[in-house]
This record gives structure tokens, C-alpha cells and sequence, in this order.
């Protein structure tokens, strides 16, 4: 007795076919949510360059001029970081710079950061960006890690920082850990000290003493008012 001999496929076939067919959706609905992620990077760094474009523009001629929009980008900051939401080197940069212009108040004659915790929190940000290759994150990661030591009334590290003497008008040169060598600094594109008192004489903000800042002038009751 004969009969139609039905044609069989090896397993190895069925799974190569399906791996075929599930492979269309599959690889559609990765790329859509690939492209989904790569967006919402893109309009957070878009958003931060524009605050951090904000920020220096308001310190163009040197002063601290935007207390309330230093305020209202910090919590911005706060909230996209809270979110998970800065991903980028790029993006972990202005978060960073923002995050270093915390506003400050008057203790006594001195004048002291009302968020000293943002400048260390800056530093980790400035950190991340050097390592995930924004090479300018080096030289933040050493200045805000320096703003940090010096609002604590400690020595700075690698010779970043000068801070105003409200008694004087002076800006001056905040005392240094001896201990940093040259060679530290130079891993973070911090010039030697002496090349960095050198640009200051010759920047003549040695001789010009500033005006006086208020309290007022160097706070803000009102963060919402710097918003768009």
C-alpha cells in the first residue's frame, strides 16, 4: 500500500522562519522606542543649553545679575535630574555649570551659598561629563569640587576659585592646598597656580574693586518671576 509521503521541515527550520516573521514587529518596535529615547534626550539638552545659555549670558559683564533665574534653573535642574532625565555628557555639563551658580546670601560680612550641597552634586555632574567624553567637564569638575571645599571654609584644591571680600570690594585668591602638585591640575586642564594669579593681575580684577552686593541683590524671594 503506497500513500503521499508528506513533506516535513527540520525544527531548526521552524524556528529560523519564525525568528523571521517576529522579527519585523520586533525590531519596528525597538527601533520605535530607541527613537522614542533618543528624542526625549535630545529636547532635555536642547532645553539645558538654552538654560545654560541663560546663565552665562546674564554674567556677561562679570556680575552676579540674575538671582532669581540662577534660582528658577537650579530647580529645573533639580526636577529633570529627579526625573532621570539628564542622560547626555553634554547635558550633565549645563546641569552642572547651572548647578555651581547656586544663589548666595550675606552671613555677616561674608558671602556664603544657600545650597553649598548643588556644588558637590556639580561636581559629580562635571565629572560624568569629562568621563562620557565632553572634554570641558574637566575643568567644571575641578572648579565646582574647589566651590565646594571653599564654602565649607576649607582650602581649595586645585586653585579655581576667587571669591569677593565684601569688606574690601577685592576679589581674592582663595587659599590653596599645598599639597595638589601641578601635575593633579593638569588632569583636569587646571593651569599651575602661578599661571593662574598671573591671567588675574594682568585681567586688571586685582585693582577694581566691585560695588558692594545687597542681600537683596544676591537673593530671591521670588523664583517664579524669572520664568518665560
Amino acid at each position: 500500500m503506497s500513500g503521499t509521503r508528506l513533506k516535513t521541515q527540520h525544527p531548526n527550520n521552524f524556528q529560523r522562519e519564525g525568528k523571521r516573521i517576529m522579527s519585523k514587529p520586533y525590531m519596528a518596535l525597538l527601533l520605535s522606542l530607541a527613537s522614542m529615547i533618543c528624542f526625549g534626550q535630545t529636547a532635555v539638552e536642547e532645553e539645558l543649553l538654552a538654560a545654560f545659555n541663560q546663565d552665562q549670558s546674564s554674567r556677561s559683564n562679570g556680575g552676579v545679575s540674575d538671582p532669581c533665574g540662577d534660582e528658577t534653573r537650579r530647580l529645573r535642574v533639580l526636577q529633570l535630574l529627579a526625573e532621570g532625565g539628564i542622560d547626555t555628557p553634554a547635558g550633565k555639563y549645563y546641569a552642572a555649570m547651572i548647578l555651581q551658580h547656586t544663589p548666595q546670601g550675606v552671613v555677616d560680612t561674608q558671602i556664603t551659598s544657600k545650597s553649598a550641597e548643588n556644588y558637590i552634586l556639580a561636581y559629580f555632574l562635571a565629572k560624568a561629563a569629562a568621563e562620557g567624553g565632553y572634554s570641558d567637564g574637566k575643568w567644571l569638575a575641578a572648579a565646582t569640587y574647589d566651590r565646594y571645599l571653599v564654602s565649607q571654609g576649607l582650602p581649595q584644591k586645585y586653585g579655581t576659585q576667587f571669591m569677593l571680600n565684601p569688606a574690601t570690594g577685592f576679589m581674592e585668591f582663595s587659599p590653596v592646598d599645598p599639597r595638589t602638585t601641578d601635575a593633579e591640575r593638569s588632569e583636569w586642564d587646571v593651569p599651575p597656580v602661578q599661571d593662574t594669579l598671573r591671567r588675574f593681575e594682568e585681567s586688571g580684577m586685582a585693582q577694581s574693586p566691585r560695588p558692594s552686593l545687597t542681600l537683596a541683590e544676591l537673593s530671591c524671594s521670588n523664583p517664579e518671576s524669572a520664568l518665560p
